[in-house]
C-alpha cells in the first residue's frame, strides 16, 4: 500500500510541474498577445535565398490555379504583367512574415489602401490589390479595413456634412496556413530576417541644385543628374557598404530601409548628410518614439554631440576644443546666435556676414 501511495504522490507531482509549465506558457502568449507589433508594409522586402524564391512562387502558381478554377481570370498573366505581379507578391509577403521576426506576438503590417497612397511606392495600387485578392481568397492573409479621414456626420437633423477626422490604415497579418507554408520552406520567425530583406535605395547618392528663396521661402534645391566619376563611384560604394550592413539587423519601433547621402549646390563638397528617405522614416519620428526603437531587441541609444560640426572641424585641424564645455555658450555672445553664425560659416563655406534672413 505504501508503494501505491509513493506511485500516486510522484503522479500527482508530475501532474502539478505540467500544469504549472502550462500556465507559464499561457502567461508568456497573453504577455505576447498584449505586446503585439505593427510595422508599415513599405513593399520594400526582398526574397534573398533559394527558400524564400520558392515560397512566392508556389503562393504564385496557387494563386494562378485558384483564378483559373473560379474563372477570376480568363487568361494567364503574360510575361510583363506576370514578373509585375509577382514582384508585387514578394514584397507583400515578404513584408507581412517579416513583421513577427523574432517574437510570438501577433504580426501585423499595416499602410492606407487608397489609390494615391502608392504614387511613390515601388508597387502600384492596381497590383496591390490583385495580390491581395488572391492571398485572401486563398485564405493567406487577414484583413482589417482602415477608417477615412472624412466622415459623415448629421449635425442638425437633415443636414449631413464631411468631418475631417484621424483616420486609421488597413491592418494585414500573415495567417496560420501562410507561417505553415512558409515553415514548409524553413522559413519562420527566427530567420525571416535572413530570407527576406529590405530593398536599400537603388541610388543612394543624391545631387541637388542651389537652394531658391530665402527666409521663410527657401525651397531645397532640384535634383540633378551628375557625371559617374571614381570620386562619385567610391562615394556611392561607402554608402552601399553602409546599406548592406545595417540590411542584416532587425529594426522594430521604426521604419528603416538604407541611406541616402545628399549633397548641394552642384558641389561634392557641401552637404553630404545622410538621410532616412521615406515618409515614416525613423528619422521623422519624435525623440521619445526613436528611443522606444529596438536593434535585434536591443533599445537603441542617441549619441549628441555638441557643436559637432565645429568639434568636427577643430579636429580636421587638429586643434581640440579645450574644455568640455558648451563652446557656443562660451562663446561671449548669446548662444543661440554663435551656433546660427558657426552652422551659417560652414554651409557657405566661408565666414558668414550679416544676420540671418528672417
Amino acid at each position: 500500500m505504501q508503494a501505491s501511495a509513493n506511485a500516486r504522490s510522484q503522479t500527482a507531482q508530475v501532474m502539478d510541474a505540467a500544469l504549472t509549465a502550462a500556465r507559464r506558457h499561457i502567461l508568456k502568449l497573453v504577455i505576447a498577445w498584449a505586446q503585439r507589433t505593427e510595422r508599415y508594409a513599405d513593399l520594400l522586402s526582398q526574397a534573398r535565398t533559394p527558400s524564400a524564391r520558392e515560397l512566392v512562387f508556389r503562393i504564385y502558381d496557387d494563386i494562378a490555379e485558384y483564378e483559373q478554377n473560379a474563372s477570376t481570370r480568363v487568361r494567364k498573366r503574360q510575361r510583363r504583367s506576370g514578373e509585375k505581379f509577382a514582384d508585387a507578391l514578394e514584397r507583400f509577403v515578404g513584408d507581412l512574415l517579416r513583421a513577427g521576426a523574432g517574437t510570438t506576438a501577433p504580426a501585423l503590417v499595416y499602410r492606407a489602401t487608397g489609390k494615391s497612397s502608392f504614387t511613390h511606392d515601388p508597387v502600384k495600387y492596381d497590383m496591390f490589390a490583385r495580390v491581395l485578392d488572391g492571398l485572401k481568397a486563398l485564405e493567406l492573409v487577414g484583413h482589417r479595413k482602415g477608417q477615412t479621414r472624412f466622415r459623415k456626420t448629421e449635425w442638425d437633423p437633415g443636414e449631413i456634412t464631411s468631418v475631417a477626422l484621424a483616420g486609421r490604415g488597413a491592418r494585414f497579418w500573415p495567417t496560420g496556413k501562410l507561417l505553415r507554408l512558409a515553415a514548409d520552406y524553413g522559413i519562420d520567425s527566427s530567420n525571416v530576417g535572413e530570407h527576406f530583406l529590405k530593398e536599400p535605395p537603388k541610388n543612394p547618392l543624391v545631387l541637388r541644385d542651389y537652394a531658391t528663396g530665402r527666409g521663410r521661402n527657401r525651397e531645397q534645391g532640384r535634383i540633378v543628374k551628375y557625371k559617374r566619376t571614381p570620386e562619385t563611384e567610391r562615394l556611392e560604394a561607402d554608402i552601399r557598404e553602409l546599406n548592406e550592413f545595417l540590411a542584416r539587423f532587425d529594426l522594430t519601433g521604426g521604419t528603416h530601409y538604407g541611406y541616402t547621402r545628399v549633397f548641394n549646390n552642384r558641389s561634392w563638397k557641401a552637404g553630404g548628410r545622410l538621410y532616412s528617405p521615406g515618409e515614416h522614416s525613423y528619422q521623422q519620428m519624435p525623440e521619445a518614439e526613436r528611443l522606444k526603437m529596438t536593434i535585434n531587441g536591443e533599445p537603441v541609444a542617441e549619441i549628441d554631440i555638441k557643436a559637432s560640426q565645429l568639434t568636427i572641424y577643430h579636429a580636421m585641424v587638429g586643434e581640440p576644443l579645450e574644455g568640455s564645455s558648451d563652446p557656443y555658450a562660451s562663446a561671449g555672445i548669446e548662444r543661440q546666435i554663435a551656433k546660427q553664425w558657426v552652422v551659417a560659416s560652414f554651409g557657405n563655406g566661408k565666414p558668414a556676414i550679416g544676420g540671418p534672413p528672417r
